[in-house]
């Protein structure tokens, strides 16, 4: 399934045709305004109302995908974490190494533009853990690796 042909299903999830289209679009008139009451409660943040949302979408395409699209789907989000966290690690390694790009790709042996692409997330996969320790290590920064039991 597409992105496209999820948000259609979307559309068609609504039952009334009023909920698809605005009355402007159906050739209907719009409807009153209708004011908030005075005791309507305070509006929550948009970084909460953005997690329901997300929440909701979820939900819903949990719903609409089968077991082979859901795992399809959860391995580009995990790839996504991986581009995302490996950009935080490359740009805090440059930033506290205090070098330059240029001085940094010639102790760690990684091309200048490699290090630059990897800490602003142009690279469509994250970077692998030797490319982390060999930056770590030549920007004298340290970085652990720790790996947990499930239970710890």
């Amino acid at each position: 399934m597409t992105a496209s042909e999820f948000t259609a299903g979307i559309e068609d999830h609504a039952t009334d045709p009023a909920e698809r289209h605005p009355p402007s679009v159906q050739g209907g008139a719009r409807p009153a305004v209708r004011h908030r009451p005075q005791s309507a409660p305070v509006p929550r943040d948009p970084a909460t109302r953005a997690h329901e949302a997300e929440d909701r979408f979820l939900r819903r395409l949990d719903e609409d995908l089968d077991p082979r699209e859901a795992g399809e789907a959860t391995a580009e989000a995990g790839k996504e974490i991986a581009r995302l966290l490996g950009m935080q690690l490359v740009r805090a390694i440059v930033t506290r190494s205090g070098m330059t790009l240029a001085e940094l790709s010639e102790r760690s042996g990684i091309a200048a533009e490699t290090i630059s692409r990897l800490s602003v997330g142009k690279r469509a996969t994250g970077p692998a853990l030797w490319t982390l320790l060999a930056l770590a290590e030549a920007a004298n920064v340290p970085l652990t690796v720790a790996i947990e039991s499930a239970g710890a």
